[in-house]
């Protein structure tokens, strides 16, 4: 496989992905929340604000069922200066709908 047929196939599967990971009656249906979390978790940046209630050992996270329009998710650095938001939205956000959506 090329390196174009790859960047190709990841960048059409995370399309494909939900925004949230949810467990349906046929299994784990994993989303982007989950991609972000773990190339967080890859870039030793610790977990700040989660969607999601993480699960211990063969456990799966469960979801958290409150609507929010805010942050999804946030990490700390590892030298814990910075910040790393990330809102996961079907439209872009800016001032004009930000104000709709944070209610």
């Amino acid at each position: 496989m090329t390196n174009d047929q790859q960047t190709s196939f990841l960048t059409y599967y995370i399309r494909s992905l939900a925004e949230r990971t949810r467990v349906e009656k046929s299994g784990t249906k994993f989303g982007f929340d989950w991609v972000i979390y773990n190339i967080a978790l890859a870039a030793d940046w610790t977990p700040h604000r989660l969607p999601f209630l993480r699960g211990g050992g063969a456990e799966f996270s469960t979801t958290k069922t409150e609507p929010e329009y805010g942050i999804d998710l946030a990490f700390l650095s590892s030298d814990r200066q910075q910040l790393f938001i990330f809102v996961l939205k079907d439209e872009v956000l800016n001032n004009q709908n930000w104000g709709k959506h944070s209610l």
